[in-house]
């Protein structure tokens, strides 16, 4: 077995990946999990490969950026045998997308896969370009990382659909609940995406939920102790860009992360962030209900933490349809938050 396969064994002993839940998880899922390491063990990884080769195929994805990149990166090492320990979390993170695409095929749920198609065109797999500073930068994985939380909103046996352009990434009938998935690279990124996530959940006019996933982050060294938890000053950074009026349709957050270069470790951290001010009985049970879905196996330590807005984004300022989230959401942030951190 080459260090390449033996990569994607690590991947699929991880925790955070095997989407194994005990009495939460319906047998199907399972199921499909057990065939898909069967397949590969059977196979090897150019199985994992010819999974995504097929969904870039189907897409025509194509250049040395984006999805189509990493396709030709890791297939060139898969033929010469030859891999770095750095091409570690690499390994791990184009195993995770295959087994993706595969599972929601297999489950009838294409659909949500072929939706974000287009935004795999471009960015690298922990979003290194140059924009990654700033919300903006488009990283495959960000989308990759949506699919991820589709996938485990459905094994809660969630009925969800796809948003269309400009909406929600998910919207969910019953309860009736919309969810923004963001991943930033950066804590001015972080900043960004939840003023744009807030923007589209209240144009969509239901209560709705923030998933941010912040492995770029932890990639690029900018979450200390990431074991441990966040610290103050990222706190403060994600309550302070929540409308705090409970007139806002926006309830909360749940932040995610995992430590991609921890090998021995890779099982997620979820948090849950509510402002004191939109503590409700209705609320808390939607963000729950979530909470649980993306929390996985760590669903009974995962609680939620209610916070105060130190310097709320003043929302009331503006029309919704005049607030940039970039240049807004960037002047706010160096006036309150860049020169606090340590």
């Amino acid at each position: 077995m080459n260090n390449l396969l033996k990569g994607y064994d690590d991947l699929l002993s991880n925790k955070k990946y095997c989407i194994i839940r005990g009495d939460i998880l319906k047998d199907k899922f399972g199921q499909l999990l057990i065939e898909f390491i069967g397949l590969t063990q059977k196979n090897g990884y150019g199985f994992v490969i010819s999974i995504i080769q097929e969904y870039c195929n189907r897409h025509k994805l194509s250049g040395p950026d984006g999805l189509a990149g990493l396709l030709d990166y890791i297939r060139v090492n898969y033929e010469r045998k030859d891999v770095n320990s750095r091409d570690d979390s690499v390994i791990r993170s184009f195993g995770e997308t295959a087994y993706l695409l595969w599972a929601l095929e297999k489950v009838g749920r294409k659909d949500l896969a072929d939706a974000v198609a287009k935004q795999m065109q471009s960015g690298w797999d922990f979003g290194e370009t140059r924009g990654y500073k700033n919300e903006e930068a488009n990283y495959f994985r960000s989308f990759e990382i949506e699919l991820n939380v589709g996938l485990r909103l459905l094994e809660y046996n969630l009925n969800i659909e796809a948003g269309g352009e400009g909406e929600p990434d998910y919207i969910i009938d019953s309860p009736q609940l919309v969810l923004e998935v963001k991943a930033p690279g950066s804590e001015k990124g972080l900043y960004q995406c939840i003023i744009k996530a807030v923007k589209q959940i209240e144009k969509y006019g239901k209560k709705g939920v923030i998933v941010i996933v912040l492995d770029n982050m932890v990639k690029r060294g900018m979450i200390n102790n990431p074991a441990d938890g966040l610290d103050k000053y990222l706190i403060d950074i994600i309550c302070s860009a929540l409308p705090t009026f409970e007139k806002y349709s926006t309830i909360g957050i749940i932040v995610e992360w995992v430590n991609w270069d921890n090998s021995k470790d890779c099982s997620s951290i979820v948090q849950a962030f509510m402002l004191t001010s939109k503590k409700d009985g209705d609320n808390e049970k939607l963000i729950t209900l979530v909470l649980r879905a993306v929390a996985s196996e760590n669903e009974d330590e995962s609680k939620i933490i209610f916070c105060e807005s130190q310097n709320p984004f003043p929302y009331d300022d503006y029309r919704l349809e005049d607030i940039d989230p970039s240049s807004d959401g960037e002047q706010f942030y160096e006036k309150y938050f860049s020169s606090k951190k340590m």
